[in-house]
């Protein structure tokens, strides 16, 4: 026994009955008709598949949000151990001032990617 499933989604499945009811009531044998129809199903398709990528690009911006928010975490925990370091230092408060103001300035500005050994290294120059 040969089976056959068509799986639509409801967009596609509403589109079908619409353009199901307008040929059979209509005997669309005019071929201008049949053309802007075709013309619909055309749009239907595409429409349809917008839908499927606007979940993707939903999915890949939340993903992009929560990695945005896990470097920013990093940076915040990397600028407090330099602040606490500065602390440790022993340093006048001009010097300590001006390493403050320095941080600070990094944490305005769009930085590039440290990696792993430039953070440790920052991390554990004195």
């Amino acid at each position: 026994m040969v089976a056959e499933l068509h799986v639509r989604t409801i967009f596609e499945e509403a589109w079908s009955e619409i353009n199901h009811h307008i040929r059979y009531h209509y005997q669309v044998d005019n071929h201008i008709l049949g053309n802007y129809l075709e013309i619909f199903n055309r749009l239907v398709d595409s429409a349809d598949e917008m839908g499927s990528f606007i979940k993707l690009l939903d999915g890949e911006l939340k993903r992009t949000k929560e990695k945005h928010r896990v470097e920013m975490t990093e940076k915040d925990r990397i600028i407090t151990e330099l602040n606490n370091k500065i602390d440790g230092l022993g340093i006048g408060t001009k010097e300590k001032d001006d390493l403050l103001h320095m941080i600070s300035n990094l944490i305005k500005m769009e930085q590039p990617k440290l990696t792993h050994a430039a953070k440790q290294k920052l991390l554990t120059t004195r």
